[in-house]
Order: structure tokens, then sequence, then C-alpha cells
């Protein structure tokens, strides 16, 4: 009798290994891929950094929203003649 379960137990441990082992490889294949990188830029108003695609800007100047590149304009001394 021992010994039969010493093996019953040897049989389900292996089991057990062998199920473990197929969900680690099943789940490491199934990771989310990550979003590629993109480049940041700063709000010539405020500092605040976002990225490039959501940010806009004129000429060479980046803003976070309208009202920052509207305020940017109306200072004195600032030419952002050209508009994107």
């Amino acid at each position: 009798m021992g010994l039969r379960l010493i093996i019953l137990l040897a049989l389900a441990w292996a089991v057990y290994a062998l199920v473990r082992r197929a969900l680690r490889k099943r789940n490491a294949g199934a990771s989310h891929p990550h979003a590629p990188p993109v480049d940041m830029v700063r709000c010539e108003h405020c500092g605040t950094h976002l990225p490039a695609p959501e940010a806009l800007h004129r000429g060479e100047h980046w803003y976070c929203c309208e009202a920052h590149r509207a305020a940017a304009q109306k200072k004195p001394g600032n030419e952002h003649s050209e508009d994107h």
C-alpha cells in the first residue's frame, strides 16, 4: 500500500508540473505587445511635456492646447507667422 501511494503521489506531481509548465508557456506567448515609442515635445507656454502627435504647433514651437498657442501668438515680440 505504501509503495502504491508514493507512486500515485509522484504521478500526480508530474502531471501538475507538466500542466503548470504548459500554462506558463501559453501565457508567455500571449503577452500584449508594447506600443511603439513616440517623440515627446514641450509646450512653449507652460512647459508641459506631451506626445508630439497630440501637440499643436506653430513653426518650430509646440503647444499643449489651442489657448496656449493663441497666447503665445499674442505676446509682443513673437512672430510665429508659420501656421500648421
